[in-house]
């Protein structure tokens, strides 16, 4: 395999205080542990060939964890650690891993998640639909956003180099989606 996609994840909300034990665990081995399996499974073969991607589709939950899916951010930062670990290991060579952190995309369950938001605070169901799930976070949750620079730079790393042979560290961010490479290769 020379590309692996991990893209496997659950989410659900739910208050901190009505999250059993169970579904912690639930969370972690599905949105973390597959792609941890997968990566060990495939990921000497690409060292061995010296060349591979490896990609975890992580959230912009990751960062800034919302607070009726703590449980759910709380994997997505994990995805971030074991990402950023096996870069490091890739070091010197063709291989990449990276993360891609998105925001939410309105699939079926993030309308759900939409129409749930709506209904306390005023809005029809009908108008909550064809708002942006972006714009329900902002707006309903009220969260400080720190500017982008700050948040995103000193945690992100690349292999491309911006000087001939020399790595540079640097953040893309693409229009309105955030994508954090840890390439260490060269």
């Amino acid at each position: 395999m020379d590309i692996l996609i991990n893209n496997a994840g659950i989410f659900e909300p739910k208050g901190f205080f009505d999250i059993p034990d169970e579904d912690w665990s639930r969370f972690f081995e599905v949105n973390v542990m597959s792609g941890v399996r997968l990566a060990r499974v495939y990921m000497p073969a690409m060292l061995k060939r010296n060349w591979g991607r490896i990609v975890f589709i992580s959230s912009e939950s990751a960062l800034n964890i919302p607070k009726e899916m703590i449980h759910y951010g709380m994997t997505k930062t994990a995805q971030l650690a074991v990402s950023r670990g096996l870069a490091e290991m890739t070091r010197g060579t063709a291989v990449t891993v990276n993360s891609v952190l998105p925001g939410p995309t309105m699939s079926e369950g993030v309308e759900t998640f939409v129409k749930d938001i709506a209904r306390p605070h005023c809005c029809s169901v009908l108008r909550a639909s064809r708002r942006s799930p972006t714009w329900w976070s902002m707006s309903l949750q009220r969260r400080p956003r720190r500017p982008m620079a700050r948040r995103f730079a000193p945690r992100a790393a690349s292999s491309r180099p911006l000087r001939k042979g020399v790595p540079q560290r640097y953040v893309v961010i693409p229009r309105g989606k955030r994508v954090i490479q840890y390439s260490t290769g060269e």
